[in-house]
């Protein structure tokens, strides 16, 4: 008896203890749940992922801050470039190629949001397109129709987009609009040119007078579920360019120190929207089986289309205050081109718990291109004209074959990539050579080791870079002669294809709450391709030439870290060195290097403010490149699905100078600009539509939340 009140007592001790256990666990209270934030960036090695759902500021950030948080990845704003280690970037939409999207983010990089996405994923070399890729994957939505607007109001541009759509049943239809002016301000600038071989000085000046250019695109795509397992996916997307400036330019010529002749001269550029405009057709296939639990497939076959047509116009009119007659100092030119394209691709993806991911790729593509110079100058002092006539056709013919295998591991992933290909081009007008083929072979591999604190990644890959045929054309672009250069351009049909081995590793770690991103690169160029300038008849020639070799340098360290629980900072730097051997004996070294602090401040759930500071200078091949000091101000506000956001650049310093020395055989050349702006935006953007999320099951709880 006694045993069993014993045994009962400590029964009921053993429950209440148990009891007691369990509602002291954190994770089951079901008022507040604490846990640790789920790490947003996924790293293997075959790319990287971004789940900005993860990401409380997310809703803050614009295209490029979301896509600067993916180690590796350079933004350039201005031009709308996206690179990975310095190579250049295709953009997808949900992993298809749908016509038209590339540009669209390339014109709203610092104004769109993106909160329109869900993730951000990055193929470190994509089989499709023989590079880095990123897809930028839009958010989960109910049937029914969902999208975006929004608008950016700038001193320098201004911008419209919108994406409307539809889910109904087997379609999923999109339509993209969007539109672009950009303006620059008034600008002068200078250039000094002293010809070492004859004691010859040029002295140019140019004020910018008008300069603005606007485009306008609207894409369509659809995707077709035709069943589980089938999908056609359609896009066609057309855009229309135009550009105007006019340039007022002063040239005089010294020879010995005594003034030789001067001339002004008016220069009016125009391209119509009517003769810039872009056509874009995609169709693809893509079967995909339902998997089983170790292993699906997949198929697709892809067709594209591509025409673009270019023209502009440029009336020279000049006035002789000194000196002889200068011929082509006054003359009309119209320089005029086409583009086709047709692309096919087929492609097939079979992946295996253990055994790993198997992906080839088969593609071909035909590509013309069409350039004429239609150039009228005045041939004498009598005002009698002469007409230059010169076009040129270059046909495109390329295939490939890619094979892939990467697999995971534990605490370690891999992946190799072997690619074959051949093209065999042809350029009309190219005497001796106008017929150019190549073969190249090009392995990849990707190593990706994950530690406690972050991953560890390493690349390495040899390729041949083929030079542009229209680089090897020996038609001289007339008009080119009095742009804003100053300088002709002619092709050097005797390039041979560079030879690169490219090598480069990325840490990314955190250590005590400090994130830490350091990126480093080196690739060495064997019969490297560059523009080369020197000095012919007093006359600045820019052609192309192979150098011996080139050994490039570069590395990046990024510092993330918390002042408070709301404030933010970042400090960055760059550093990249290159050798350039233009022959066995000669060397030019160069040297670039930047630094940059921001701080970013989330005074309230909904509003976030951001500040940074830049300094960067240094110098490229043959060319000298001053220290720059610049700033920025931002502000963004969400409510809802509404955000407003404002940003101002260089607001301390609305009289901007530019200064560049470039040295190359026979001449040494001095040029000054400056500009009187400040560059500012504000942005508003809505979404509309019910957003239906299917990982908002839980809410995470970071620190300091609001």
């Amino acid at each position: 008896m006694r045993w069993t009140k014993m045994l009962l007592i400590g029964v009921v001790f053993s429950a209440c203890a148990g009891k007691t256990y369990a509602q002291e666990k954190p994770v089951e209270l079901k008022t507040v749940t604490i846990s640790v934030p789920k790490k947003a960036l996924k790293e293997t090695a075959r790319g990287s992922t971004l789940d900005l759902t993860k990401i409380p500021d997310a809703k803050f950030w614009t295209l490029a801050d979301a896509l600067q948080q993916i180690p590796g990845i350079e933004v350039d704003e201005a031009t709308g470039k996206i690179t990975y280690m310095g190579k250049e970037v295709a953009v997808l939409r949900d992993g298809l190629a749908v016509a038209g999207f590339d540009q669209q983010i390339a014109n709203t990089l610092g104004t769109g949001s993106a909160a329109a996405y869900d993730k951000i994923e990055l193929n470190l070399f994509d089989l499709r397109t023989e590079r880095p890729t990123v897809s930028f994957v839009a958010t989960t939505y109910q049937k029914g129709y969902f999208g975006n607007v929004g608008t950016a109001l700038g001193s320098n541009s201004s911008t419209f987009n919108a994406s409307l759509s539809l889910s109904k049943k087997k379609h999923l239809f999109n339509i993209i609009p969007f539109a672009s002016l950009m303006y620059a301000p008034k600008s002068k600038q200078n250039w000094e040119t002293d010809y070492y071989h004859e004691n010859y000085q040029e002295f140019r000046k140019t004020e910018q007078q008008r300069n603005h250019s606007g485009s306008t695109s609207l894409g369509i795509n659809d995707s077709y579920f035709i069943a589980p397992a089938h999908t056609l996916n359609t896009s066609f997307n057309y855009s229309l360019n135009n550009s105007v400036y006019d340039m007022l330019s002063t040239n005089e010529q010294y020879q010995a120190g005594v003034l030789s002749s001067k001339a002004n001269m008016l220069l009016k550029n125009s391209g119509p929207a009517a003769k810039n405009n872009v056509m874009k057709a995609n169709v693809s296939y893509v079967y995909k089986p339902k998997a089983s639990a170790y292993s699906s497939k997949r198929f697709d076959v892809s067709f594209e289309l591509e025409r673009k047509n270019t023209s502009n116009a440029t009336d020279a009119i000049s006035t002789t205050l000194a000196g002889e007659f200068k011929p082509h100092s006054n003359y009309q030119s119209i320089n005029s081109g086409g583009e086709r394209g047709m692309y096919a691709l087929t492609g097939y993806e079979y992946r295996h718990k253990k055994a790993g991911n198997f992906e080839a790729v088969l593609k071909y593509f035909n590509r013309t291109l069409y350039k004429a110079y239609d150039y009228i100058y005045q041939a004498n002092a009598a005002g009698a004209d002469s007409t230059i006539f010169q076009d040129n056709n270059i046909t495109y013919n390329y295939a490939a074959f890619l094979l892939s295998w990467d697999r995971a591991f534990r605490d370690f992933s891999m992946r190799m990539v072997l690619k074959e290909d051949y093209s065999h081009d042809y350029i009309q007008n190219l005497k001796g050579r106008d017929r150019v083929g190549f073969m190249t072979f090009s392995p990849y591999l990707s190593v990706l080791r994950n530690i406690k604190t972050g991953s560890l990644r390493f690349e390495a890959q040899y390729s041949q870079r083929r030079p542009e045929l229209m680089s090897m054309s020996t038609i001289i672009n007339y008009g080119g002669q009095y742009s804003i250069s100053g300088m002709q351009t002619i092709g050097n049909p005797a390039l041979k294809p560079a030879k690169i081995l490219d090598l480069s590793g990325t840490v990314n770690t955190v250590v005590s709450d400090v994130g830490i991103v350091a990126t480093g690169r080196f690739a060495h160029t064997l019969d490297a391709i560059s523009q080369y300038r020197l000095a012919v008849d007093s006359t600045i020639v820019q052609t192309y030439r192979n150098l011996s070799s080139s050994d490039q340098y570069k590395t990046d360290v990024s510092v993330n870290f918390f002042l408070l629980p709301r404030l933010t900072g970042q400090l960055s730097s760059n550093l990249s060195f290159v050798n350039f051997h233009l022959t066995e004996n000669k060397v030019q070294k160069t040297l670039q290097w930047g630094e940059a602090l921001s701080f970013g401040y989330t005074p309230s759930p909904n509003l976030r403010l951001k500040t940074g500071l830049s300094y960067n200078g240094g110098t490229s091949f043959q060319l000298k490149i001053p220290a720059r000091f610049g700033s920025n101000f931002s502000a963004a506000y969400v409510r809802g699905k509404l955000s407003f956001s404002c940003l101002i650049s260089n607001f301390h310093q609305p009289y901007f100078i530019n200064e560049n020395i470039v040295k190359a055989d026979g001449y040494q050349m001095h040029s000054y600009n400056s500009s009187r702006r400040l560059i500012g935006s504000f942005n508003v953007s809505y979404r509309f539509g019910k957003i239906s999320r299917s990982n908002d099951s839980a809410r995470d709880i970071v620190k300091d939340d609001m």
